[in-house]
């Protein structure tokens, strides 16, 4: 690039044009610009040459001529990802939901009165997808705020509110969410309980998931959550379809030493998941 810009100053300094003798003789005047010219013609060929190539890695076909770019192959162009197709994809919350979700806020924001619990109850019924479940957890945290500030209820919702929110959670499949509800500590005023815990782990076993179901074995004991024999069920059964011998002893020894009376269904797992194995090895 420097070169090509130090040949053109030079050429338009030395702007008199030189011609040849019959012999191909330049004379001694004329031979700084006929360097000049050969610089900037080299100059151009490259720039020319690195053009292409560029052109050529972005993937246009065809030769390229000059500075002009051929068209692009229809490959590269059905490629494109349109923001419209992006947005035309979103989830948006239902609309029984969305009008809930307006006048709890305005209840508890703007009037400043403790909303009727039959909208929080009707919301959590009609919460379908993700961004319903997203509205259900501003409210609720709003809520808690309000049950502090104002009425200065320290508890938090009773227990049959956390497990509808979890149930809620599992059918819009916002798992996540769901996760938080086992959170001894949390800002939506939710408390947690192995009966919310099932709910997840009832959705783990329906879709042989292995890895959701540790994840809430590790938040139950994180969140000092008593194990059930339901809970030791599910677990075993899980383990059983997944064909994991591994988590099944982890667990197995887990439920034995907190002293979970078993049922007889996981003791039945267990015995043939053993069994199966020995006749395998």
């Amino acid at each position: 690039m420097y070169a090509a810009a130090r040949a053109r100053r030079l050429c338009r300094i030395l702007k008199p044009p030189f011609h040849l003798g019959s012999a191909g003789f330049v004379p001694p005047n004329d031979r700084r610009v006929a360097e000049c010219a050969r610089i900037r013609a080299q100059a151009c060929r490259d720039r020319s040459s690195s053009f292409s190539s560029a052109a050529q890695s972005l993937g246009f076909a065809g030769p390229v001529h000059g500075n002009r770019l051929p068209a692009a192959s229809y490959s590269i162009i059905s490629s494109l990802q349109y923001s419209s197709e992006a947005s035309a994809g979103k989830e948006e919350p239902t609309e029984t939901v969305k009008e809930l979700y307006d006048k709890i806020l305005e209840s508890v924001n703007t009037k400043r009165t403790m909303a009727p619990n039959a909208w929080t109850w009707s919301m959590i019924e009609n919460c379908k997808n993700r961004e319903d479940i997203k509205l259900l957890f501003d409210v609720l945290q709003n809520l808690r705020r309000f049950r502090l500030s104002n009425l200065r209820i320290h508890e938090n919702f009773n227990c049959n509110l956390c497990r509808e929110v979890t149930k809620a959670c599992v059918r819009a499949r916002a798992l996540d969410f769901g996760k938080k509800a086992l959170w001894e500590h949390n800002v939506y005023g939710l408390t947690p309980t192995i009966g919310s815990a099932k709910h997840l782990l009832q959705y783990a076993k329906e879709h042989r998931d292995a890895a959701l179901m540790q994840e809430v074995m590790k938040l139950l004991k994180k969140n000092n959550l008593q194990l059930q024999p339901s809970t030791a069920d599910i677990v075993s059964s899980i383990c059983n379809d997944t064909d994991n011998w591994g988590l099944l002893a982890k667990y197995s020894k887990r439920f034995v030493k907190g002293g979970v009376k078993l049922h007889k269904a996981a003791f039945d797992i267990w015995m043939e998941f053993a069994a199966k194995v020995g006749t395998s090895t």
